[in-house]
């Protein structure tokens, strides 16, 4: 303490000194600021007279045990969970808690293997399939929708040259439907819907 202060920390004369605020809660600096100092009195609550040291980005000053220390501040990234990926708010001073990373994983599949994310080549593919998967079904709903009036049409002895030609072509293309192989997805050639 400057020679102005006694051991207590009272002012011996009045006096304008810089301060160094802190949050009561969590220590972190709030800001710098010049105060006068009557006699007989001290510095304002929640204020130092140690400066504040330097911070980088993602860091921040934290005064404790009548110190300042420097401690990462991930207050503002997003940040993921390294079981499931999923994002996360950080509302914290300090290191991140353990199961989070600051790094995102490049797609909904990969998985933290304790540095990085890395590819899951197997849960990819079974998303692929059961989209594919998804994607015959529907497109057999469609063609067994085009082919059901057209054979009642055809059946009934009603059907113009038009509906029986297309009639053959939807049946043909509902063969070549069910023909196709999800278990290749992504690389699926899928036969060209009948005009």
């Amino acid at each position: 303490m400057p020679d102005i202060f006694d051991k207590n920390g009272n002012a011996i004369e009045i006096t304008v000194v810089t301060v160094y605020g802190y949050n009561g809660q969590n220590g972190e600096f709030t800001g710098a600021y010049d105060v006068r100092v009557m006699a007989g009195t001290g510095i304002p609550g929640l204020s130092t007279l140690l400066p504040v040291p330097e911070v980088q980005e993602r860091e921040v000053a934290v005064y404790a045990d009548n110190k300042w220390t420097v401690e990462p501040d991930f207050r503002a990234e997003t940040v993921y969970s390294t079981s499931t990926g999923e994002p996360a708010a950080v509302d914290y001073i300090g290191p991140l808690h353990a199961g989070y990373t600051d790094v995102a994983p490049a797609t909904p599949f990969d998985k933290w293997n304790g540095a990085e994310w890395v590819a899951d080549t197997d849960a990819q593919h079974a998303a692929d399939v059961a989209a594919a998967e998804q994607q015959k079904a529907a497109l057999r709903q469609s063609a067994d929708a085009e082919i059901d009036w057209r054979q009642d049409a055809v059946g009934a002895g009603i059907a113009t040259e038009e509906e029986t030609a297309a009639l053959t072509d939807w049946k043909k293309y509902r063969v070549q439907l069910m023909r196709v192989d999800t278990s290749k997805a992504p690389d699926i050639v899928w036969p060209p819907v009948p005009e």
